[in-house]
């Protein structure tokens, strides 16, 4: 029998800059992916990889980032992508755009020519071709991501701190804490039209000191939740559940989603939804009207 407990998440590493709450969060998967070879990935290495090199490959970076840190309730204001470039022959421009399809970080750790060559792909790991090596396949090779909107562009220079922040890259963020999209993250394409502009970046795995790893800053303040005259007991129940999560008859949007950010599960629900085909782990329920979101953490 299926039994689910109603929890309230909990968050860690908040904090205050000039009177707005931010969290800083780390990656929760990096990788790099080499265009020379469907068998090159770095999912384990201190570095990441964009732009063309002298040869004329590619490299790109995907970069994914766990949301479950956001309070509940939080209504984002402003998000910043923070990168630190360490190393490169020019100055380039960079795109980010919004991943479209899951992917993985394996075991493979290069450490020839500073990393920037690739190692041997392991079990799980994202290459040209692959997802998750070796057994899905991109879309499309070079990764699975939105060519019609550009979340953000930034210029890069040698041994430099990017801060890449636009309203399309805030929205990004929006979607995924909300649901309205799938969490996969995004990637970082350089200049791929000259040779010679790949820059190097640090990793979440980098041993330098935290605050020189990827980072996505997020801005927010805390939002009214749902009808607060109606108790938390109330909204969500019973407590524990087996096969059907039940509301107090309020029609809304119902999303479930996994401790990796990812939508299992989403409907314009009444009353109540079912969890059946749903595999036991972690999941955070939303359930919105409007602009009101109620946001809980349930273990299944």
């Amino acid at each position: 029998m299926k039994k689910i407990f109603l929890l309230f998440s909990l968050s860690f590493g908040i904090q205050t800059l000039f009177g707005q709450t931010f969290v800083d969060i780390i990656p929760a998967k990096d990788n790099t992916i080499f265009s020379e070879s469907n068998a090159l990935s770095n999912g384990l290495g201190s570095d990441l990889f964009a732009g063309t090199i002298r040869s004329g490959a590619f490299r790109r970076i995907l970069l994914s980032f766990s949301l479950n840190t956001i309070p509940v309730n939080a209504k984002i204001d402003s998000v910043v992508l923070i990168l630190r470039s360490d190393k490169s022959r020019a100055n380039a421009t960079f795109t980010i755009r919004r991943l479209t399809s899951d992917w993985g970080e394996g075991t493979s750790n290069s450490t020839i020519s500073g990393g920037g060559q690739g190692a041997t792909a392991t079990v799980g790991d994202a290459t040209w071709a692959n997802n998750f090596y070796n057994t899905t396949t991109w879309s499309s090779a070079g990764g699975d991501f939105d060519k019609t909107t550009v979340s953000a562009t930034f210029n890069a220079i040698s041994t430099s701190v990017i801060n890449a922040k636009s309203t399309q890259l805030t929205k990004d963020v929006i979607d995924w804490y909300t649901g309205d999209k799938s969490n996969f993250g995004w990637i970082i394409i350089g200049n791929e039209s000259a040779s010679g502009t790949a820059h190097r970046f640090d990793s979440k795995h980098a041993t330098e000191l935290t605050s020189q790893k990827p980072t996505l800053r997020v801005f927010y303040s805390i939002q009214t939740s749902i009808d607060d005259n109606i108790s938390e007991k109330e909204k969500f129940y019973p407590n524990p559940a087996n096969d059907v999560l039940t509301f107090d008859k309020q029609k809304g949007k119902v999303v479930i989603i996994n401790s990796f950010g990812q939508i299992v599960m989403q409907s314009e629900a009444t009353g109540s939804i079912s969890l059946e085909g749903i595999p036991q782990g972690i999941y955070f329920v939303k359930f919105a009207q409007g602009d009101n979101q109620l946001h809980k953490l349930i273990i299944e």
